[in-house]
């Protein structure tokens, strides 16, 4: 039940009422940040995997498998990042990279959501 900038600032006499490192203080303040940053990364993910496939009778079943995939790695690597932190609190920056590495399978995806919608313009121009 600390702030954030308790976390933050990891004071010794704190670290030692509540029994937790400084990693563990670093963890949890970024994690605090990180997490709804992940929420919006989810969103546009999400959006872009579905909109990186066309229109098929089939349906969009693969979009949605491969987005559910891909969060649920970005999950994973967040959770081997916090290991990280835990152990060595300067390296707090990796709390960010799953959501930088979303970011950019995200504009990966609408880049090719957009090259698939041009092509067939293209073609019959």
């Amino acid at each position: 039940e600390l702030s954030s900038w308790e976390l933050l600032k990891a004071d010794p006499a704190m670290m030692e009422l509540t029994r937790k490192s400084e990693g563990d203080f670093a963890q949890e303040a970024h994690e605090r940040i990180s997490q709804p940053l992940f929420a919006l990364v989810a969103a546009v993910l999400g959006f872009s995997v579905l909109m990186s496939g066309g229109f098929t009778r089939m349906g969009i079943w693969k979009q949605i498998v491969a987005a559910v995939v891909i969060l649920v790695l970005l999950k994973a690597m967040e959770g081997a990042v916090a290991q990280e932190i835990t152990k060595d609190p300067d390296a707090w920056p990796m709390a960010y990279a799953p959501i930088a590495l979303g970011l950019v399978i995200a504009r990966l995806a609408l880049l090719q959501a957009d090259r698939a919608r041009r092509k067939p313009a293209m073609e019959a121009a």
